[in-house]
């Protein structure tokens, strides 16, 4: 599928609007070379997260830095960090309450299928909104896993 000059300018300006991602394997590009650079450098400001849901398993800091020295990074990827301002929040975890300075992170969703058509051409069938997930976390824990009780699920207020 071709795309146009107008396209590819308009995906670079929202692709601004996201932390950068960088397959660090065999297929690494010199954004990926760079930003492994930058990483053992600054490891305080980006996460290595292995291709899969759930949660965990993520490296920070010194861990990202012996991790991405060991090398066979086939299936990680390299993301910096998002580091937003902490805001005050009450939490209940397991019956329990605390309070004190958080993070939220809004997960949004979406259904994507397409068929794949002759000349390298697909047929998009569906890609449509389905659904989203608020979780907050306390401030200063890296992990964010509802399930994994680092954090809670949380209500969003409209206003």
């Amino acid at each position: 599928m071709r795309v146009g000059k107008q396209k590819l300018k308009a995906a670079a300006e929202v692709r601004k609007c996201f932390a950068g991602q960088f397959s660090v394997g065999k297929d690494r590009d010199a954004d990926a070379v760079n930003a492994v650079e930058r990483a053992l450098d600054r490891p305080d400001l980006y996460v290595l997260k292995p291709q899969r849901e759930g949660g965990g398993n993520n490296f920070y800091g010194e861990d990202l830095v012996r991790r991405l020295r060991a090398g066979n990074l086939d299936d990680m990827v390299l993301m910096e960090r998002i580091l937003p301002p902490p805001q005050p929040a009450i939490l209940v975890r397991r019956g329990q309450v605390s309070t004190g300075p958080t993070l939220s992170e809004l997960g949004v969703f979406g259904a994507f299928l397409a068929v794949e058509g002759h000349n390298t051409t697909a047929t998009v069938l569906i890609n449509e909104y389905a659904g989203h997930i608020l979780r907050t976390k306390s401030d200063g824990v890296d992990e964010g896993g509802v399930a994994t009780g680092y954090s809670v699920l949380s209500s969003p207020i409209l206003i």
